[in-house]
């Protein structure tokens, strides 16, 4: 099972599954404490779609600080071919990206890089 309660607090919650069968009969389970969330969620950055059509993709930074960001694409051979500045305005940004022209169909490197000019994310992009 798996339930969102978009409700809770900053406290522990208390829970358990009411199930009905398809005669009727009530069934619950134990009651199970769940204790809040307190950490920050990881950031991640995904790319999609992947393999890229059209020469268009897309960057989402999911739980990442709002700031700058620096997004390159690779080619095998290490060189940069594509670099974009991505300024990130909220805890769950996308941006769209439309490569150039004259990047061939293959496979690319796609690096992210924080305000640090710290790489927090590289993936393997295909081009069709």
């Amino acid at each position: 099972y798996s339930f969102t309660d978009n409700n809770a607090g900053r406290n522990a919650g208390y829970y358990r599954i009411k199930a009905v069968s398809r005669d009727g009969q009530v069934q619950y389970s134990n009651i199970v404490r769940i204790n809040a969330i307190t950490e920050p969620a990881l950031a991640f950055i995904s790319v999609y779609p992947n393999p890229v059509v059209n020469k268009k993709t897309a960057v989402r930074f999911t739980n990442c600080a709002a700031g700058t960001y620096q997004v390159e694409l690779l080619g095998s051979n290490g060189q940069v071919i594509f670099k974009r500045s991505v300024v990130v305005r909220g805890n769950d940004f996308t941006q769209q990206i439309v490569l150039p022209g004259i990047t061939a169909s293959g496979v690319y490197r796609l690096q992210a890089y924080n305000q640090g000019d710290k790489k927090i994310f590289a993936t393997q992009l295909m081009i069709e």
